[in-house]
């Protein structure tokens, strides 16, 4: 297994370099061209930035434009935010952004501060944190049984095996069982859309719905917190409004999150989502599942929420956030990784020093999005994309492990191999939606 030993000084060890470097030509939309001190790659170009963007110092945006021309070559367009203490005041978070390419290449328009990607399964820190609201206003435990949730008037019964129900807590860190889509869901563009209450239902007594008695194994599973966020959203408020409606009122109206919501039908402001190039369907997850995967938002929007769930800024919600980085269960068998409420949990190691850090990706039919925090740095980066084909988590790691390095004195938990369970030492597991 690899140790992901690294200079600080930003350079890449071989052991660290085993993503493949792309070599084509970054898509660009309108840009501020900006010089930088990297060598550059072989058949590559270097990306500018577009209007709008705020960067960094030199080091951040040498590296920013690195790892954009490593792993987003070929994508349309993309939007990085980088979270760090303000130098002046530790205490105060300050924000670098940088959009490159196009929102739309048909137009062309080009990615800025106002643009909307579809987030995917970065959707299901929204979920958990309206679990860790519930907990926190003491209406909630994580052990509480799922179908404690569902009102006493609705056909839904929640399965089990061998006598053991499925808890919040499994749901929150995918150890329920559940499979990760329901059976019945079907495929197609609107097949979330169409995922309503009574189909929910009916895949939920489907006899297989369960590939293991819940809290014994691990997998990923959209269904499970698809059920959550039904569950959480009738528990808000019962008669069950939409999930994009309590998630508004309950946390990004409160954080001043003005551009996160569940995909509208159409909007100026949402990024065309392609896959290799070619348009494809909006991700439109607005049924009862839309908890696992629904939401869009801008990379201003997503930094507020990285800054938020860290624990820092002045916002009441912040202190509650946190909490979901807890860890609350084990992830998968012979991988370091633990889970907090849906945020994935990596272990510093004792021959590194790079900290401990959560991450959380997403994947729709043409986007995909990626956010890893480092809380004993208060760093965090988000990175989103409108390519189904584009690499945003191994640009989140680069940056992370480029300027986040000051190490950390957290332990290795019990058992572990030392193995960080980033994807190019063991094949990271597709955790979008």
């Amino acid at each position: 297994m690899n140790s992901r030993r690294g200079d600080r000084d930003g350079r890449f060890t071989t052991a660290r370099r085993r993503i493949a470097v792309a070599t084509a030509a970054f898509a660009l939309g309108a840009s501020l061209a900006v010089s930088v001190g990297t060598a550059p790659v072989a058949g590559a170009v270097a990306p500018t930035f577009n209007p709008g963007s705020r960067p960094g110092n030199a080091s951040e945006v040498a590296a920013v434009t690195e790892a954009v021309r490593n792993h987003l070559a070929g994508t349309a367009g993309a939007a990085i935010a980088i979270v760090k203490p303000s130098p002046d005041n530790p205490a105060v978070s300050i924000t670098t952004t940088y959009y490159f390419g196009d929102a739309d290449k048909s137009g062309p328009i080009a990615v800025g501060p106002q643009t909307r990607f579809e987030i995917g399964s970065q959707t299901k820190t929204f979920t958990a944190a309206l679990l860790a609201q519930q907990i926190q206003q003491g209406n909630l435990a994580l052990n509480d049984n799922a179908q404690r949730l569902v009102p006493t008037d609705a056909d839904v019964t929640v399965p089990s095996r061998d006598g053991k129900q499925i808890t919040l807590r499994e749901l929150a860190a995918h150890r329920s069982g559940l499979q990760r889509d329901p059976a019945n869901m079907g495929g197609g563009c609107a097949a979330e859309a169409n995922y309503d209450a009574a189909k929910l239902a009916e895949g939920l007594k489907d006899p297989g719905a369960l590939d293991f008695t819940p809290g014994t194994d691990w997998l990923y599973s959209n269904w499970g917190f698809g059920l959550l966020g039904s569950l959480l959203t009738n528990a808000f408020e019962p008669g069950k409004p939409a999930y994009g409606e309590v998630v508004k009122r309950e946390l990004t109206v409160p954080l001043g999150m003005s551009h996160t919501e569940l995909e509208p039908a159409a909007n100026p402001s949402l990024a065309v989502p392609y896959s290799g190039g070619v348009p494809v369907c909006y991700h439109d997850n607005t049924g009862t599942i839309a908890g696992a995967g629904g939401l869009v938002s801008t990379v201003e929007d997503m930094a507020i929420w990285a800054e938020a769930t860290m624990g820092r800024g002045s916002n009441p919600l912040a202190p509650t956030l946190k909490t979901t980085l807890d860890r609350i269960a084990s992830g998968p068998a012979g991988n370091d990784m633990q889970m907090g409420m849906a945020w994935q949990l990596y272990p510093a190691l004792p021959t590194s020093e790079f900290p401990a850090y959560a991450y959380k990706d997403g994947t729709t039919q043409g986007s995909q999005s990626a956010t890893e925090l480092v809380p004993s740095e208060d760093w965090a980066v988000t990175v989103l994309t409108n390519e189904r084909n584009a690499n945003p988590s191994a640009v989140a790691d680069q940056l992370r492990e480029q300027l986040a390095t000051a190490g950390s004195d957290e332990p290795v938990p019990a058992g572990s191999s030392g193995n960080t369970g980033s994807f190019w030492n063991i094949g990271r597991i597709p955790f979008g939606s």
